[in-house]
């Protein structure tokens, strides 16, 4: 959703004889980024269980993703927070 947004502004800032440097470096920490965020929310979703994956029932199961994805929503707004104070910056 923001990826071309944040590629224009990244890549921007770099010279025309390191743009192909700057993009594998922004492509290898955008993959990196996600990585990471996939095994903290993960982490996040077992610990919120509370129980092995095989004791878990379904309420368990419920409560935790519920957690996750209230947490994933809570960091996607900071990132537009900090994002909206960015642009205000530039203008």
């Amino acid at each position: 959703m923001t990826t071309t947004s944040l590629a224009h502004v990244v890549l921007g800032a770099v010279s025309a004889e390191e743009a192909g440097t700057g993009s594998g470096l922004f492509t290898t920490f955008m993959y990196l980024a996600n990585s990471l965020g996939v095994a903290l929310i993960g982490i996040l979703f077992l610990s919120s269980l509370n129980h092995t994956l095989s004791d878990a029932n379904l309420s368990d199961y419920i409560r935790a993703f519920i957690i996750s994805v209230a947490v994933s929503g809570l960091l996607a707004l900071a990132a537009l927070i900090c994002i909206s104070f960015c642009y205000k910056n530039e203008i």
